[in-house]
């Protein structure tokens, strides 16, 4: 059960004391709408306005759809096979099969006018039973100081299935007691008569608590169904923040398949980067619990579903179901996680459907005795199930509240500017999609945007070229890959391929010496100029995939393995270049992301960081891994059937053994921000200076922050962060490390023991903190084994040629060039290392290199065994 009108729409209205003109020129203004449909009404010397959106249908399932999945039943909402077991109320659990397929009724016919009172009984009732709207309450009472920093002034707040607006009248005064000026609410509601009377009392509640007329809202409603307003577009015009709550767990009346699709949908057509979602969702708590809180003990539940049956009679002009002859049937089904609502056929009987219906259904229905026949779901959501959720949809969990009881969950999501790899693609680098290219040039657009980059000629690493070069050099080695793999000219500017195919970077002790690089101009091309340019290059990577790529069952068709490197060359080439960019433009030492990206713990003024313990040492055992790429570059279109092909860098090919032979220890996590602060404050002043990370910078109170993509944050309040440091800072810290524990055989992992370490903790719990789930180094866990992400991690292997290596013939100098002695490994992945390369790429970076996402752990000999 879920708010009134789960799937269910709403009124746009007004309230004003201003004549009517005033007020629909205003309206039309906010939604950029026709007023024909405008409904008005009067009430206690306000005008109230709302903007019908049903386009002459007042019923949201047209009337001889009501019994489609009645009369013909279907299994497609099903997800635990052909029958299943539902834990009731009493304690028993009640069998429910569905080896015949399942009756099913929509979930509209709860919510006519004694529906909504009924539900609205339901919401009063005493926690113990149905306990998700004081859980919801509680969230709302309690902790809307988390909540409050989300809402920007200005924004428009569109609710979901209004209902009476309780919840909603507590949210939006704690909004206007925090001084938010400017915002606009929107009510999305189905029944007419009910959404005027809570309006009413939202304008009430506000006129008796208002504080200053400044801080008044404006209203409007929606009359019409969540498909309605999104085929109106009466949202897409409002060319403002959004900020949309779902509330009473309405999500629930979904199928996990459903919200994600409503989701995906509402966000594409309504949504920009960076508008919120903020959604109620019951928890998977004890069955118990759930199946009683739809079960009460004064009946009201049973008769809200009984009411349904008398209300379609109504929508469909007669008696067809006789009440009398149903019973309510109801539990949760665990394995699912969503409570099942049901009428039970108490006799074998026959139905006589009206006709007027003769062209859509039979003329009668058999009913057996013990039949069930669906009306509602509630699904239930764990933090996994929310994880997974935004990982199916364009959003990113920002927040996550739970409710004094932990029974109930209130996510803060927002619209990411892309989306990010699914888990179970990780690491994986088979022939891209053009979609995979679309979603990093979102990401491409979001870091090199305006907003962001406000000059373009600006450098925040010395050793570099400026921000503009990377914005032009992204374009231009896609561009320069077609060129040559279809023999045809250069996008014009075709001279782009001369100061932007390749970048700078010279030895960090001696910068005069840098390999081969492109021609570096007197002046740079001005940034709108390289905007169109890229325009024009992704534009001709998509023809390719137009022209010449045609899915083959998720293999590579013949002649098209070559395309498939190139096209996975260029994607990865950009993807590397983002976590660069990255980290140049946190050297910027400025607030570049919106606030909310903020991991929840940072938003609170009254966060205290509490360090965590050393490291544990984990036993590693001796182990042969096996690691790498088979598919060869030197092996492409030479098969004449299409294959399945997995893509690496060179340095990647063949596959490898990685063989530790005897026992060591390996720390369970890299070395933190506070670890290496209570090594710094040991040094003297002068060395401490050369000590200071280049992540960090010291502020005028002599203390440090580090440098993110929000600004600088005090090392205080992210102490349980994993440092990042340069490779010559963490053989300091080793050096530290060896004489505090008095062990010299701490170490740096070679790449064979961070292989093997690794391969062993993922047996392990994994803390998993890549590809964007963050966007800054996340805090690591107390007894918690760290496997990937967060930072990359050193090892001490030199980077360099190996046994089987074959120098690339396509980009022959992406590895050969740093075979020099002066680069190592790097393993793992950072907080914003794409999916696709997390966990499989063979990084690489100077030793003094100190601005990389990189930390590092430690591994020491075993006192049971010899290295």
């Amino acid at each position: 059960m879920a708010t009134a009108l789960a799937h269910l729409p709403a009124d746009a209205l007004r309230s004003s004391e201003t004549n009517n003109d005033e007020v629909s020129n205003k309206l039309a203004h906010q939604i950029g709408s026709n007023l024909d449909e405008t409904l008005c009404w009067t009430h206690g010397g306000r005008t109230y306005r709302m903007l019908d959106v049903r386009s002459g249908n007042a019923q949201i399932t047209p009337k001889h759809e009501l019994l489609a999945n009645f009369v013909k039943p279907s299994s497609d909402h099903l997800g635990s096979g052909p029958s299943h077991s539902i834990f009731q109320a009493n304690g028993n659990m009640g069998k429910v099969d569905h080896s015949q397929a399942t009756r099913r009724l929509p979930t509209e016919i709860l919510y006519d006018k004694d529906g909504l009172d009924l539900f609205d009984d339901i919401t009063q009732m005493e926690s113990e039973e149905y306990y998700l709207t004081a859980c919801e309450e509680n969230i709302f009472q309690n902790q809307m100081d988390r909540l409050i920093p989300f809402i920007p002034d200005g924004c428009a707040i569109i609710e979901l299935g209004c209902g009476s607006m309780a919840k909603t009248a507590i949210f939006l005064d704690a909004l206007r007691k925090a001084g938010k000026k400017g915002i606009s609410f929107y009510a999305i509601d189905i029944e007419q008569t009910s959404l005027q009377a809570s309006i009413e009392d939202l304008v009430a509640f506000e006129n008796k608590n208002i504080g200053s007329d400044e801080n008044r809202l404006d209203y409007y409603g929606v009359l019409g169904s969540y498909d309605q307003a999104l085929e109106s577009n009466v949202f897409t015009n409002l060319d403002r923040p959004k900020v949309v709550l779902w509330l009473g767990s309405s999500i629930g009346n979904w199928t996990r398949e459903g919200a994600s699709d409503f989701l995906s949908t509402f966000s594409d057509k309504v949504m920009k980067p960076h508008d919120l979602f903020m959604i109620g969702m019951d928890k998977r708590n004890d069955p118990l619990t759930v199946a009683k809180a739809y079960n009460d003990s004064a009946g009201i539940t049973k008769e809200f579903g009984m009411n349904g049956l008398r209300h379609l009679n109504k929508l469909l002009g007669d008696a067809v179901f006789d009440v009398d002859n149903f019973e309510y049937f109801a539990g949760y089904n665990i394995e699912d996680g969503r409570h099942e609502a049901y009428f039970q056929v108490k006799k074998d009987q026959t139905l006589h459907i009206p006709q007027e219906f003769a062209d859509y259904y039979p003329s009668t229905v058999e009913l057996k005795e013990g039949e069930l026949i669906n009306y509602e779901f509630s699904v239930k959501y764990s933090v996994e199930d929310i994880h997974e959720l935004c990982g199916r949809t364009r959003f990113h969990l920002c927040d996550l509240l739970e409710d004094s009881t932990n029974r109930y969950s209130f996510g803060v999501l927002t619209k990411a500017a892309f989306v990010p790899v699914p888990r179970n693609k990780m690491g994986r680098a088979m022939f891209p999609e053009l979609k995979e290219f679309e979603e990093v040039w979102k990401l491409w657009h979001l870091l090199t945007s305006p907003e962001i980059v406000k000059d373009p000629l600006e450098k925040p690493i010395t050793l570099r070229h400026p921000l503009l070069f990377y914005m032009g050099h992204i374009p231009a080695f896609e561009d320069i890959y077609q060129s040559r793999h279809f023999d045809e000219p250069l996008t014009e500017p075709a001279y782009y391929a001369t100061i932007f195919e390749r970048g700078i970077n010279p030895v960090v002790e001696d910068p005069n010496k840098c390999h081969a690089h492109s021609e570096v101009p007197d002046e740079w091309p001005d940034v709108s100029e390289v905007r169109a340019y890229d325009a024009k290059v992704h534009d001709r990577v998509r023809s390719v995939y137009e022209k010449f790529i045609t899915p083959t069952d998720g293999k590579v068709a013949p002649g098209m393995q070559r395309l498939g490197r190139q096209l996975s060359i260029a994607l990865e080439h950009t993807i590397m270049h983002a976590e660069t960019y990255i980290y140049m433009l946190v050297q910027l030492k400025r607030e570049l992301l919106p606030k909310t990206y903020l991991p929840a713990y940072l938003r609170s003024q009254s966060y205290t960081c509490e360090p965590l313990k050393g490291a544990t040492w984990l036993e590693m055992k001796p182990k042969n891994v096996r690691r790498g790429i088979a598919n060869l570059e030197s092996q492409d279109d030479k098969s004449k059937t299409a294959i399945d092909t997995e893509y690496g860098w060179d340095n990647e090919t063949p596959v490898r053994d990685y063989e530790v032979k005897g026992l060591f220890q390996a720390q369970s996590r890299p070395i933190t921000c506070g670890e290496y602060l209570n090594f710094l404050v040991t040094l003297e002043q002068e060395q401490r200076n050369e000590f200071v990370p280049a992540s960090w910078v010291e502020q005028e109170d002599e203390t440090y922050a580090m440098l993110t993509l929000f600004g600088p944050i005090e090392v205080d309040r992210c102490l349980n962060c994993p440092v990042t440091i340069s490779y010559k800072l963490a053989e300091k810290y080793r050096d530290h490390l060896r004489s505090e524990l008095n062990d010299p055989s701490i170490r740096i992992p070679s790449e064979e023991e961070w292989v093997v370490m690794q391969s062993q903790l993922e047996k392990g719990v994994v803390h998993e903190d890549t590809d964007f789930m963050n966007w800054m180094p996340a805090p690591l866990k107390e007894d918690v084994p760290h496997t990937v992400g967060s930072v990359w991690e050193w090892t001490s292997t030199a980077f360099d040629s190996y046994e089987g290596y074959e120098q690339s013939e396509m980009y022959p100098g992406y590895s050969a060039d740093f075979f020099d002695s002066l680069h190592n490994v790097v393993r793992g992945a950072s907080f914003c290392t794409h999916g696709r390369v997390a966990d499989r790429l063979r990084n690489t970076y100077q030793r003094s290199y100190p601005y990389a996402f990189i930390g590092v752990r430690f591994v020491r000999d075993s006192p049971v065994g010899s290295h």
